[in-house]
């Protein structure tokens, strides 16, 4: 769910939910709150089969924007952490997730939440583990 959009004061706007990256036009004139999350990243696997935590993607909130059919927002939906493929008798780092954006009509910039690290393996031991740090939210 990485945009959730709805009426900010219990008002009649829709509850929705976009995870397509695309330009969203408000279908009607209202007050909305839009929550957006990037993608969290993949866990780490080594040989001995232990892991590490993938990072969680960051989330940000704008509680109230005023929004008009006249208006647009291009939103960016970040991909989760992909799986790592090969021999399990090798150990793999995992995968970041990706950022996600919006940018429009009444937002100052372009809001990013930043994607999860990939959980991360020693490359001299698969016994070192580490998990990931989350994203970051920017703008």
């Amino acid at each position: 769910m990485p945009y959730a959009f709805g009426a900010a004061a219990g008002g009649a706007f829709p509850q929705l939910t976009i995870t397509q990256s695309q330009t969203w036009v408000p279908p009607q004139d209202g007050v909305v709150c839009i929550h957006v999350v990037g993608a969290g990243g993949s866990g780490a696997i080594d040989t001995a089969f232990d892991d590490a935590a993938g990072g969680a993607g960051a989330y940000a909130k704008i509680p109230s924007l005023a929004v008009t059919t006249a208006g647009s927002f291009t939103l960016v939906v970040g991909a989760g952490g992909g799986k790592r493929y090969g021999s399990v008798s090798s150990s793999q780092t995992g995968l970041a997730g990706g950022n996600s954006t919006i940018a429009g009509t009444g937002i100052t910039g372009t809001l990013t939440c930043g994607g999860g690290g990939g959980g991360r393996t020693d490359m001299y031991s698969s016994t070192v583990m580490y998990n990931a740090a989350g994203g970051a939210v920017s703008g």
